[in-house]
């Protein structure tokens, strides 16, 4: 699991523990916070902080949260790109595919869009003056940096040839 997914079960877990001390009518607390002189400054407001016993049922609770969750098949591609416009990924009927990370690398400058539908939707320009230039940028799902119209192919245009790879998923619209 990614750092996110575990954040994200996390924030879960909290919200769990929280309708389930509430339900149960526990009373057991622990310190206090806030009030004159306390943590929360003179004239802040006070609370209290659950003391948590049962770990067994918390972690029960937190899967039964996380249940029916599904991670959609993440796929990479690699190609070399000629100059113009190459095609990247299909499109599918109701699906939308969703970048998380891209890599270029080219020998001398070169604009690089990557299109859906004809329009751009992503643009790197690379300035090589000796040498090769490159650009890459990742993040993790759920997020993604670029998605392509519903039904669409994910398309990418280029001045020069350049090597491109791209981890993506298609979603539904």
């Amino acid at each position: 699991m990614t750092k996110r997914e575990w954040f994200f079960l996390a924030i879960c877990g909290a919200a769990v523990l929280y309708f389930w001390r509430k339900k149960s009518g526990a009373s057991a607390t622990q310190g206090s916070f806030g009030g004159a002189g306390g943590s929360g400054g003179s004239g802040g407001s006070g609370g209290s902080a659950t003391v948590v016993t049962d770990y067994a049922a918390l972690a029960d609770a937190i899967m039964a949260l996380a249940q029916g969750v599904e991670i959609p098949a993440i796929q990479t591609i690699e190609m070399q790109a000629n100059a113009g416009v190459t095609e990247l990924v299909a499109g599918e009927s109701g699906k939308v595919i969703r970048v998380l990370a891209y890599s270029v690398i080219s020998s001398g400058a070169n604009l690089i869009r990557f299109r859906t539908a004809g329009k751009g939707v992503w643009q790197v320009d690379l300035d090589s003056p000796a040498g090769k230039s490159g650009a890459n940028l990742a993040t993790s799902y759920p997020s993604y940096l670029f998605s392509s119209d519903a039904g669409a192919n994910l398309e990418l245009q280029a001045n020069a040839a350049c090597s491109v790879s791209i981890s993506y998923w298609k979603g539904n619209v």
